[in-house]
């Protein structure tokens, strides 16, 4: 009998995060008309939501890393010996990911050719949320609406200047002409159009808390750090630089913050509203950097007292 697959209790890193994740992704791909055709079957459709539910599956709370740093110990999950410290925990969420749905039998009934191009799609899907491929992500992304873009600039992969000038004419000649632009339609978007979109849609889904309101984002926060300094204890007891020190934690979170959104989360939404309309999310990511320049430029408490 297949033992069925445990997983780890985490703050961050969880089934609830694998759901939340879920909902933006069928919100960006349902409620927005210019990515209708990224999603245009069922069987579409069920690749994104198949991708956002395993992106994170099996997830122990540490970062890559801390796995490679660590793959010479006996004990532990050894993701990074495992996979040679290439993203090794986003292998590990598709092997346990694509185990279960192996033992459940959910391919069963699907014809081989299927069953290769849905595993080829979600596993693409799933290795882009490692951070180390977020630069070339987003030279992909824009060279898919804009030629301008240096084509050696980090990207590569698909999306070659013949393309991206095609790309960025069909989006021109679209836009001109008040017509749907490429995303909207499965017939005028080609396999790579669509990987390179999928991509950009589960990154956005798995960064999107700020996104859907104040008082959530930050209870994910305080989640995600959570998890981040119980790393930092086990990095402490193993004479690993820390990366996160709970004894610090005040000092650095609010520059932490206005760091990932500024530089990170913001400008891939940003490049997206080329697309398809991000105002909403804009603003809300907005507000979150504001909030946490306050808390740089607001003075320590001890001297608060005094004022």
């Amino acid at each position: 009998m297949t033992q069925p697959v445990t997983q780890p209790q985490v703050p961050y890193h969880n089934r609830k995060h694998a759901a939340c994740v879920m909902h933006g992704v069928y919100y960006l791909l349902t409620q927005r008309a210019g990515l209708l055709g990224a999603a245009a079957t069922p069987a579409a459709l069920f690749k994104f939501i198949v991708a956002a539910a395993m992106h994170d599956a099996g997830h122990d709370g540490r970062n890559n890393a801390y796995h490679s740093n660590t793959w010479d110990e006996v004990a532990g999950a050894e993701f990074g010996l495992l996979y040679s410290d290439q993203s090794p925990l986003e292998r590990h969420h598709c092997a346990t990911g694509f185990r279960v749905m192996r033992d459940t039998g959910l391919f069963a009934a699907l014809p081989a050719d299927t069953r290769k191009d849905f595993r080829r799609s979600v596993v693409t899907m799933v290795l882009s949320t490692d951070m180390a491929q977020h630069a070339k992500m987003m030279v992909d992304f824009q060279l898919l609406l804009n030629p301008s873009v240096p084509a050696g600039g980090g990207g590569g992969g698909d999306a070659s200047p013949t393309k991206a000038s095609t790309c960025a004419r069909n989006h021109q000649e679209a836009s001109a002409s008040g017509l749907p632009l490429f995303s909207s339609s499965a017939e005028l978007m080609t396999a790579a159009e669509a990987m390179t979109i999928a991509c950009m849609v589960l990154k956005m889904g798995d960064l999107s808390n700020p996104t859907k309101g104040f008082d959530y984002y930050m209870v994910w926060t305080d989640r995600c750090l959570e998890e981040f300094m119980e790393q930092g204890e086990r990095e402490k007891e193993r004479a690993l630089p820390v990366g996160y020190d709970r004894a610090t934690v005040e000092a650095w979170k609010a520059k932490g913050q206005v760091g990932l959104f500024t530089f990170l989360v913001r400008p891939m939404f940003q490049a997206f509203d080329a697309l398809v309309p991000m105002t909403e999310q804009l603003e809300a990511i907005d507000e979150a950097i504001d909030y946490w320049k306050g808390k740089l430029d607001a003075p320590p408490a001890a001297a608060a007292e005094k004022i």
